[in-house]
C-alpha cells in the first residue's frame, strides 16, 4: 500500500485534484480528480490488459498508466542538459549546470530511484533500449549516481561472504535486460558490479559522512578504458597497469605516462610496465 501525503498532492496539483474529507469526522478522506484532462490522460496511456487483474470493485475504470510512458519520462528527465554535471556549494547544497538548486527539482529523486524498475516493467521496445543505452553512456548517468549517493538510503549496499570475501548480495540498480540491448551493453552489468565491489562503501557513506556526494573520489580511470564508467571525473590521478609495448623508448611519449624499469642479469634495464596516468 502506498501512503500519500494529501497536503503535498493538493498543493502541487491544485487544479487537478481535490481532497474530500470523510463525513464521519475522522481524518480519513478521498482524493478526487477535479479535471477531465487527467481522466483523458490516464485512459489514453493506460494498460487495458491489466484490467483483468484488477481487484477494485469498478474494474472498467481501473486503468494503469503504461510503464513505457513512465520509463520514457524518467529517462528523458535524467538526460536533461542540466544534469550533465552538478556542483556542490556546501554540505547539502548542490547546484545543477543551469544554476538551479537540486532540492527544488520535483521529479529527479523519484527518477533516480526508480528509473530501472520502470524499465523492467516496460515493453522493452527499441526506443526504450536506445534511451537506456544513451543514458548509461552519458555523463548524466554519473550525475545520477551522485544523486543516488546523496539521497537514497541503501542504494549501493552490498554484502560480502565473511569467509571468502566475495560479494554475496548485490542490489539491482540497472534494468535486468541491460545485457540484451546489443553486443556493447552486454558488459554493462559486469562492469557496474565490478565498480560496486570496489566503491560501494564510499558511495553509501554519502548519507552519513563528510564525503556526501563526492563520487569524484572514485578512481574511475582505474576501471579500465573498456568500462562504460571509466570516463568519470576524478580528483586524483589513477594508474592502469597493462602490458609493456614490444618497443618502448627511453623517454615516455607523453608527460602523462611513465615506465617501471628493472635491471637484467647483464646490467641493462628492462621495461616491466608502462603506466598511463589517468585524470
Amino acid at each position: 500500500m502506498l501512503i500519500l501525503d494529501d497536503t503535498k498532492i493538493t498543493s502541487e496539483c491544485p487544479a487537478l485534484v481535490r481532497y474530500v474529507k470523510s463525513g464521519d469526522g475522522s481524518t480519513n478522506g478521498t482524493l478526487v480528480l477535479s479535471h477531465s484532462a487527467v481522466h483523458t490522460f490516464l485512459r489514453e496511456h493506460s494498460e487495458s490488459d491489466k484490467r483483468a487483474h484488477c481487484t477494485l470493485p469498478d474494474c472498467q475504470e481501473c486503468d494503469l498508466v503504461s510503464a513505457d510512458i513512465i520509463t520514457r519520462c524518467c529517462l528523458r528527465y535524467l538526460m536533461q542538459p542540466r544534469y550533465v554535471t552538478m556542483e556542490q556549494k556546501s554540505h547539502l547544497h548542490f547546484v545543477c549546470q543551469d544554476g538551479s538548486v537540486l532540492k527544488e527539482h520535483q521529479l529527479v529523486l523519484y527518477a533516480a530511484k526508480y528509473w530501472y524498475r520502470h524499465c523492467d516493467e516496460s515493453s522493452i521496445s527499441g526506443e526504450i533500449q536506445e534511451l537506456v543505452r544513451n543514458f548509461l553512456l552519458s555523463e548524466n548517468f554519473l550525475t545520477c549516481l551522485r544523486i543516488q549517493s546523496v539521497s537514497i538510503i541503501g542504494h549501493f549496499l552490498i554484502s560480502f561472504n565473511q569467509l571468502t570475501g566475495r560479494p554475496s548480495c548485490l542490489k539491482q540498480n540497472l534494468p535486468l535486460w541491460t545485457n540484451l540491448i546489443d553486443s556493447e551493453t552486454t558488459k554493462f552489468h559486469d562492469q557496474y558490479k565490478e565498480m560496486l565491489r570496489e566503491w560501494s562503501h564510499l558511495l553509501q557513506l554519502g548519507l552519513s559522512s563528510g564525503f556526501i556526494g563526492e563520487i569524484d573520489r572514485v578512481f574511475w580511470n582505474s576501471l579500465g578504458p573498456e568500462s562504460f564508467l571509466s570516463k568519470g571525473r576524478s580528483r586524483y590521478n589513477s594508474f592502469l597497469i597493462g602490458d609493456a609495448p614490444m618497443f618502448c623508448p627511453q623517454k615516455p611519449k607523453t608527460p602523462t605516462s611513465c615506465m617501471l624499469l628493472a635491471p637484467t642479469d647483464d646490467g641493462g634495464f628492462q621495461t616491466l610496465f608502462n603506466f598511463e596516468i589517468g585524470r
